[in-house]
């Protein structure tokens, strides 16, 4: 029998694949992060949320640059917060033994029998890196984002 509180919820994706970038002039490297806007929904003001999921009174900006076609397109980098120096800490649940093994904080998390016994059991904390130091020329209000990060731990 499969009850309701058992199923599992999708698992957000998978991060990139990391790599080295090798250049002689970094005012030559304009990398942005992928558009966080789905819907081409310009017209709304977004604003910036912190790590912690609030949101802030920064409006974001709306790019635009030239797609492989020559076309001008419109669009808001995502922020990521590795890129700011900050691995966020994740959670698991605790529906199965599955999620369990993926908590590697040292804790009685018990595999819960009913709904009532579900709860998030935190897997990794929250974690300060070192920020690679790159600027966009176009975007100098995103400091750190668009290159990657520098941890190899993610």
């Amino acid at each position: 029998m499969d009850y309701f509180w058992n199923t599992r919820g999708g698992a957000g994706g998978k991060s990139g694949a990391g790599g080295k970038v090798y250049y002689s002039n970094a005012e030559n490297i304009f990398a942005f992060n992928g558009d966080m806007i789905t819907n081409n929904d310009y017209e709304t003001k977004y604003y910036e949320y912190d790590k912690d999921g609030n949101q802030t009174n920064t409006v974001l900006k709306v790019y635009e640059r030239q797609n492989t076609n020559g076309e001008t397109i419109q669009f808001i980098p995502a922020k990521i917060f590795a890129q700011s120096g900050t691995i966020r800490a994740t959670y698991r649940s605790n529906q199965g033994a599955t999620d369990l093994s993926k908590v590697q904080i040292e804790n009685d998390y018990k595999i819960a029998k009913s709904y009532y016994e579900l709860q998030n059991c935190l897997a990794t904390p929250e974690t300060e890196i070192v920020v690679t130091g790159y600027t966009n020329p176009l975007a100098k209000e995103l400091p750190n984002q668009g290159i990657g990060s520098r941890s190899s731990d993610i």
